[in-house]
């Protein structure tokens, strides 16, 4: 199940690092369960439900973006 979620990750990653903007102070949100259900990982997509990944720009510009990962708790 790990080497799942880190694909997922990466394609959370890969999918939508480029919409945040260099130097941006914005950050995107993308729910892990429902990109994993997409990517066909049922199990993962009930785990981490309502589980976010964001992604934050890099304020320096160097064309870096960082994903950090919320854990919400209900």
């Amino acid at each position: 199940m790990k080497r799942h979620l880190n694909e997922v990750l990466e394609n959370i990653a890969e999918e939508y690092g480029g919409n945040i903007l260099d130097g941006s102070k914005h950050y995107l949100e993308v729910d892990i369960g429902k990109r994993a259900e997409v990517l066909g990982y049922p199990t993962l997509a009930e785990k981490y439900c309502q589980v976010n990944a964001w992604l934050i720009g890099d304020e320096t510009g160097a064309n870096n973006c960082s994903l950090l990962i919320l854990l919400c708790m209900n």
